[in-house]
């Protein structure tokens, strides 16, 4: 279904074209759009995107976005997206349907917080974090899918992102996120594919619970790699991503060409 032109005319011989962002902000976000471009004189002469990409809204949580099992005592990374134009954030965790509880009501928008959840929040199998614009509550995104909060005797260490089910794309940068009970000072980061080692992303970086990660454009496109995460002090404290997760290659942005 026809959407919006971006444009009318435009010239071929570029072979490229600047989508601006006051377009973009004005489509409402969601994962089934296409790019079809056509010869100006001819409506059938046509091509179109191969497989639907995004529109995200202002605000976009990434992390924890469903699936995760963090322990109440912990301290955990909770990562988002937010336009320039958003200065300050407030951050909020739901359970199931009930009323959206402030975590941190004046957090400036840099993309990440570190959250100390406190010993006496249930345990439960349907939380979500919401994250809205400081001056404007209605300019908010939710975590897509529910997370859970466990008691504090779990994994010493539980790798929280990517852990699975998702597509990453190659040549971005990606934030690791794991939860931790170990007294290791800093972790190692390994790629695994289909099982086995692919390779060592950090061989040591600080046990703070992130890790960003620039993807290698030279990585295969597989939908079989998970994250291991070992402490350093004491390699047989370790987890994995619990599904796998896909590599593709760089997505389409504000500028493309057929």
């Amino acid at each position: 279904v026809l959407t919006s032109t971006i444009a009318s005319s435009a010239t071929a011989s570029t072979g490229s074209h600047t989508w601006s962002s006051s377009l973009i902000s004005a489509i409402t976000p969601g994962t089934d759009y296409k790019i079809k471009i056509c010869q100006y004189n001819s409506s059938t002469v046509c091509d179109e995107s191969d497989d639907n990409f995004s529109i995200v809204g202002p605000v976009l949580v990434t992390s924890p976005n469903g699936g995760e099992e963090w322990s109440n005592s912990s301290s955990q990374t909770i990562t988002w997206e937010a336009t320039t134009s958003i200065s300050k954030v407030k951050i909020y965790y739901v359970k199931g349907s009930g009323s959206a509880v402030s975590i941190d009501s004046n957090e400036t928008n840099d993309g990440t917080y570190t959250w100390t959840i406190e010993s006496t929040l249930a345990e439960a199998e349907d939380y979500k974090i919401k994250i809205c614009d400081y001056y404007n509550s209605t300019v908010c995104d939710y975590s897509d899918d529910d997370f859970s909060i466990i008691g504090g005797t779990g994994d010493p260490i539980m790798v929280t992102f990517p852990n699975g089910n998702m597509s990453l794309a190659s040549g971005y940068s990606q934030t690791i996120t794991w939860a931790e009970n170990i007294s290791d000072t800093y972790v190692s980061i390994h790629l695994y594919k289909s099982g086995s080692w692919s390779s060592t992303i950090t061989p040591s970086t600080p046990n703070d619970g992130n890790h960003i990660w620039t993807i290698d454009l030279a990585l295969a496109e597989e939908d079989d790699y998970k994250i291991k995460i070992c402490g350093t002090t004491n390699s047989s404290n370790c987890d994995e991503s619990d599904n796998y997760f896909s590599i593709k290659p760089t997505g389409l942005t504000g500028t493309f060409s057929v």
